[in-house]
């Protein structure tokens, strides 16, 4: 790792810290090992201030400086140094003979005295109150450790007490009964709020998983802003905070305890469990066990939106213990975040009677609260839908088993008490992800397939299905519009002109058809599987042509393919489909299609560019990979100069 305003950065982390914090250009400070002893490193920019200095000079004086490069803007000093924590010094001169157990700078410093029998805590003198109060509140609810002493340094001594850490599910269950006793209890009077916890640091480290992480964040705090119950809790529950023993089960560390959401506690122990590294089905199971058999009483949703918030917060913990590795598994914990907290939205989804099919070992594959949601579990795929929709959905999947060309997925389960649908597993990568990697001869029979198979779809009976006309095209451009916040109208007439022009050949539509919706195995390119038929309607063919067309045109702009592989693709489909009548309206159905992924992706994060390059390409001639010269009285130019004003938000 470099950082140019931190040139110590290197030398310091060459010594192998087991913690550390990280401000890029600001600071770095660490925990390192001298003579087997627990320091503190820092490192600072040079010539910009005197923390360095000062830190060095009192360092000195007091005997504890091991190390000082002030060229490099680095010092290592020991434990007893850190005037964050003054309790350090007083704790070793009562103790000399305790052993450091673990040390975060300006955090916290903890270690046993096995003469004295005590665990020593020292925190910053503003937390030490805090750590002292939240020992007091819990401490009558749970079996832990005697307070002995608690001094104006900072400095908490209680007696140590026998056992080991937590291990295994009998142990996980204990501990699950005592929690379930301490959210049983009355909230004190004067109640210490225990906050959510805060999302982790990995911005600072990996600057690239920067957006996804404060997405997370964002979202993170919506859901558990829902959460309405209020108990006493841990605050910090894990099970390195649990001992057992012959004398029992013991839990301790109550610095954290006060009020909140008891879903916290158990979410904590899971984020714990799968930053160790246990599958999400599995983490927090038996805690979960012992705890509902304890009484206990647990909301799904809100567990996997806590263990999405437990996780966050140790996303970045990898990185601040150097850990083989670090980068990816900062990354996995990101991803196990977003996991959960789809799920927690799925979960909370009173619209869908089958949500409760959003387990943890499920992978969320797409959701639209309050309308759908599919689930990927183990090797299948399971659809929910409102129960008012579902036997439609249920036909539309029936319907379509019997293509040749495009083969859907075959029906596993139907259950319409929870309007669940069970489907296999099909396909391992999308159209649009092997368009990348496919040769050309491969995309091209790829895409000859895709048009051959839409060819069949539209000959299906159409009986029973929905009419899609022009009325109804034309609203779904006026909600995408509106969602997106796009005020496009001289495009809107462009379009409404071209769709109101003329008609051409009917058939059965999947009406959303795109390179996402087809799937093709690992290897290989057939069979390729058709998905999500639930829009299934009658009208004109040329709609799903023109729509696949464009979103070939759209892969290009989003730089998802290669130049030069919408035409391609083009002609494939178009050869595979055949000619006829039906590509008279593709022109007027393309533009439609433009228009509308305009809007579509103006309400999406990171959308703007494709939302403009779709709204330029309205007139555009059909699959060209570059639009037509437009005079500034064209409706795209003239969109064009509206575009700092396009969105009413």
């Amino acid at each position: 790792m470099h950082d140019a305003e931190l040139p110590g950065l290197p030398a310091v982390l060459a010594l192998r810290p087991s913690y550390l914090r990280y401000k890029p250009g600001t600071s770095l400070i660490a925990t390192v090992r001298v003579a087997g002893a627990p320091a503190q490193a820092v490192v600072y920019p040079v010539g910009v201030h005197d923390k360095l200095g000062r830190l060095v000079r009192a360092a000195r004086a007091a005997g504890d400086l091991i190390r000082a490069e002030e060229e490099l803007g680095i010092a290592i000093v020991a434990a007893a140094a850190d005037r964050a924590l003054p309790g350090i010094r007083a704790a070793l001169a009562r103790h000399p003979h305790a052993e450091t157990l673990a040390y975060k700078p300006a955090r916290r410093w903890v270690a046993r005295c096995d003469e004295c029998g005590v665990i020593i805590k020292a925190h910053a003198p503003d937390r030490a109150g805090a750590a002292l109060a939240g020992h007091r509140a819990l401490a009558p609810l749970v079996p832990t450790a005697e307070l002995v002493r608690a001094g104006d340094d900072g400095v908490l001594e209680t007696r140590i007490v026998p056992g080991a850490v937590a291990s295994g599910s009998a142990d996980a269950r204990a501990a699950g009964r005592i929690l379930a006793g301490v959210h049983a209890a009355p909230v004190p009077a004067e109640e210490r709020r225990v906050d959510a916890p805060a999302p982790g640091a990995l911005a600072a480290v990996l600057p690239a998983l920067a957006e996804r992480e404060a997405r997370l964040a964002e979202g993170i705090r919506e859901a558990l802003a829902a959460g309405t119950r209020t108990a006493p809790v841990h605050g910090d529950f894990s099970a390195d905070q649990v001992l057992t023993g012959p004398a029992g089960t013991f839990v301790i560390d109550l610095d954290r305890a006060g009020v909140g959401d008891p879903h916290a506690d158990l979410g904590s122990w899971a984020a714990d469990e799968i930053a160790r590294g246990i599958p999400r089905a599995l983490a927090g199971a038996a805690l979960r066990e012992g705890y509902v058999a304890a009484g206990g009483s647990i909301t799904e949703a809100a567990l996997l939106a806590h263990t999405a918030a437990g996780v966050l917060r140790r996303a970045a913990e990898p990185f601040r213990r150097q850990d083989e590795g670090w980068q990816s598994e900062c990354e996995r914990m990101l991803g196990e975040a977003e996991a959960l907290l789809a799920l927690a939205r799925v979960r909370g989804d009173e619209a869908l009677p089958g949500a409760a099919a959003a387990t943890p070992d499920a992978t969320v594959i797409a959701h639209r609260a309050g309308r759908r949601a599919v689930l990927r579990s183990g090797d299948r795929f399971v659809k929910l839908a409102r129960a008012s929709r579902f036997a439609g959905i249920a036909d539309r999947a029936e319907r379509v088993t019997g293509l040749a060309t495009l083969r859907a997925p075959r029906i596993l389960r139907r259950d319409d008490a929870r309007a669940t649908l069970s489907l296999e597993s099909v396909g391992e990568r999308t159209l649009l992800e092997a368009g990348r990697d496919l040769g050309g001869d491969d995309f091209r029979a790829a895409w000859r397939t895709v048009g051959a198979g839409l060819a069949e779809l539209a000959e299906l009976d159409p009986s029973g299905l929905p009419t899609h006309g022009v009325d109804e095209e034309l609203a779904a451009i006026r909600r995408a519009l509106a969602g997106g916040g796009l005020h496009a109208p001289d495009e809107y007439a462009l379009v409404e002109r071209g769709l109101r022009s003329g008609s051409g050949p009917r058939g059965v539509l999947h009406r959303d058809l795109h390179d996402k919706q087809l799937l093709l195995p690992a290897s290989g390119i057939a069979p390729i599987r058709l998905i999500d038929v639930d829009t299934l309607g009658v009208g004109e063919r040329a709609l799903d042509v023109a729509n696949l067309l464009v979103h070939l045109e759209l892969r290009e702009v989003q730089g998802m393919l290669p130049e030069g592989r919408a035409r391609l693709g083009a002609a494939a489909l178009r050869e595979g489909f055949g000619g006829g009548a039906v590509w008279d309206r593709v022109p007027a159905y393309a533009a439609a299609a433009r228009l509308r992924l305009a809007g579509v992706y103006a309400a999406r994060r990171g959308g703007d560019h494709a939302s403009r390059e779709m709204l330029r390409r309205v007139p555009a001639p059909v699959t060209s990979a570059a639009p037509r010269a437009t005079s500034p009285s064209s409706p795209s130019a003239a969109a064009s100069s509206r575009r700092s004003s396009r969105r009413d938000r």
